[in-house]
């Protein structure tokens, strides 16, 4: 015997966790009272037995709230910099150049207020103090718009994309030496994870084994890509793709 399956059209489903989503990046209210606005309507229609709206609609809900969640903070940068106060953040991670340390940095406080959350590109033109994830910095500097940054990158990357993608709200370039320290230490989850991480390359380098061989079992066993040169990187590329055909 045969048995049907119910059908479950999913593209209403689809489109109303889009509006949920597109609603709470672009409306000018608290993501939080759309999804309260939300939930009651899904509870109206479970009374009603109108099951079919109540999952479109819970859709909507979910789409909110991961909308609300991936939106970036609005800052009055304006304001913030006209009142020249210093910030106090935890480092949640850090990418050295040939030049900088740039730091991506969760603001809890200016001045000695605490404030929303919000995550800012601390550029530090020197090495030193040398910070590390989940370092508590105080800084001082001038905060500028993501839109008013330019690629330090070749090939022009999308840095708007990137700040976007990382809720990176605002960006403190040129901060020298003196204009940061480190206050305390305050690890995450992630924090110890990478510190792990960390530990295990070192043990792997410490057995003396070539230098590719220790980067190619870094990159396999951590994930960790940072030690494999551009062409290394461009053949698994390559050979990826071919293995895809």
């Amino acid at each position: 015997m045969n048995y049907r399956l119910p059908g479950t059209p999913l593209s209403p489903l689809l489109l109303t966790l889009t509006a949920g989503i597109l609603g709470a990046v672009f409306l000018p209210v608290n993501f939080l009272w759309i999804a309260v606005a939300e939930v009651v309507a899904v509870a109206v229609c479970l009374l009603l037995k109108r099951r079919g709206a109540g999952v479109m609609l819970l859709g909507a809900v979910c789409g909110t709230i991961a909308g609300g969640v991936a939106k970036p903070a609005h800052l009055d940068i304006a304001a913030l910099n006209s009142a020249g106060r210093y910030y106090s953040a935890r480092v949640t991670e850090v990418r050295n150049t040939a030049a900088s340390q740039r730091l991506t940095v969760d603001v809890d406080s200016v001045g000695s207020q605490p404030v929303e959350p919000f995550r800012v590109m601390v550029i530090v033109r020197s090495f030193n103090p040398p910070v590390q994830s989940g370092d508590v910095v105080h800084f001082t500097g001038i905060l500028r718009g993501p839109s008013e940054q330019v690629s330090p990158f070749p090939g022009g990357v999308d840095m708007q994309e990137y700040y976007f993608r990382n809720r990176i709200v605002a960006v403190a370039p040129g901060i020298g030496e003196d204009d940061i320290r480190i206050v305390g230490y305050k690890p995450t989850f992630a924090t110890r994870m990478e510190g792990w991480r960390d530990r295990v390359e070192t043990a792997i380098i410490n057995t003396g084994v070539h230098s590719d061989t220790a980067e190619f079992l870094i990159a396999v066993l951590t994930g960790d890509r940072r030690f494999l040169d551009e062409e290394t990187v461009v053949n698994e590329t390559l050979l990826e793709l071919l293995r895809s055909q």
